[in-house]
């Protein structure tokens, strides 16, 4: 008769802790830094003094930047060439930041790159819930992508000047001399000639000639999961007010983010997921022109009653302790 209740006890301490670890996960996002890597590559003597700028200049000014940046824009002073980080980025939000970088730097002696790279940073959440930086460099107006953001300069030495300029030949050409036989006379006639009214034609309006102004929409998809039941892509869809513009795929090729560029400035630019996944929740927020659409995972609703859940717990400890007492009892009663 004890063994039976001590084997009931078992099974419901063991139904006690099913529910303690059903309970669900919270979580949490991790602040992350990411440092710009840059090369300076210079030939022939260098000046003393010489000083290399590089200058990183955010496209939106509510983007971060290292400490020390003032109105979007940080500078980088040294006086070495070679491999050098900038100081690092503080990113606490997942979203596609860009950037430019370029070097600004000046001496008579020198000749400076003025080569412009566009970067763009992707800030995803990874699979324990941190932050991923990813960093894609390209030459302003190019669509390659390049490894290495570099300047290459070139300096001279002292009295050593560019080549010179070949100037244009001034010799004069020769003079002609005008033909100095005069024309024949011709009376002039008198009929006077018909006068032409102007046609009547329709006043038209000027054509606006005002540039129609771009725009560019990203989209960036954050998954709060385990990453268990993660679908391999999604379908998000561009939206010009209620039509249909564009439909990209998501998936982690490409980083679960697109960004849309040369849009219609005046457009009613908005994304839509399709087809949000089963057993997920898909909220939008927006900054910017970079929307975040975050998929949850949610509890399904299984219809179990959780007001037994107290009761059961108060029960499991109250038969725990009175087990034990039943075991100390016997053991005293064998001895």
């Amino acid at each position: 008769m004890k063994n039976k209740h001590v084997k009931w006890l078992t099974g419901l301490l063991a139904l006690l802790m099913i529910f303690t670890l059903t309970a669900p996960v919270v979580w949490a996002d991790d602040t992350n830094s990411f440092a710009i890597p840059v090369r300076i590559n210079t030939t022939g003597p260098v000046p003393a003094g010489v000083e290399y700028r590089i200058i990183l200049t955010a496209d939106d000014p509510a983007y971060p930047l290292p400490a020390g940046a003032e109105d979007g824009v940080y500078v980088y002073t040294t006086r070495n060439a070679g491999d050098h980080v900038l100081a690092p980025i503080e990113f606490t939000e997942v979203g596609i930041y860009t950037y430019t970088i370029e070097q600004k730097s000046n001496h008579p002696r020198c000749t400076f790159d003025k080569e412009v790279y566009e970067l763009t940073i992707y800030v995803t959440y990874n699979e324990e819930g941190g932050l991923e930086i990813r960093m894609v460099a390209y030459k302003e107006g190019s669509t390659e992508k390049v490894d290495l953001v570099e300047f290459n300069n070139r300096c001279t030495k002292p009295g050593v000047t560019e080549p010179p300029v070949t100037e244009p030949d001034e010799t004069e050409p020769p003079v002609t001399e005008p033909d100095e036989t005069e024309p024949p006379v011709t009376e002039p006639d008198e009929t006077e000639p018909p006068v032409t009214e102007p046609p009547e034609t329709e006043e038209t309006e000027k054509p606006d000639t005002e540039p129609v102004k771009k725009t560019q929409i990203s989209v960036q998809k954050v998954w709060k999961d385990d990453g268990k039941d993660r679908p391999d892509f999604v379908n998000v869809q561009l939206m010009d007010g209620n039509r249909v513009v564009d439909t990209v795929k998501l998936s982690a090729k490409n980083h679960w983010g697109h960004t849309w560029t040369g849009l219609d400035g005046k457009g009613d630019w908005d994304v839509r997921e399709v087809n949000v996944p089963k057993g997920y929740k898909a909220t939008y927020s927006q900054e910017g022109t970079v929307i975040t659409i975050t998929n949850s995972k949610v509890l399904l609703d299984t219809g179990q009653l959780k007001w037994p859940i107290p009761i059961l717990a108060t029960l499991g400890t109250g038969l725990i302790l009175a087990g034990a007492g039943l075991l100390k009892k016997r053991n005293e009663n064998e001895a």
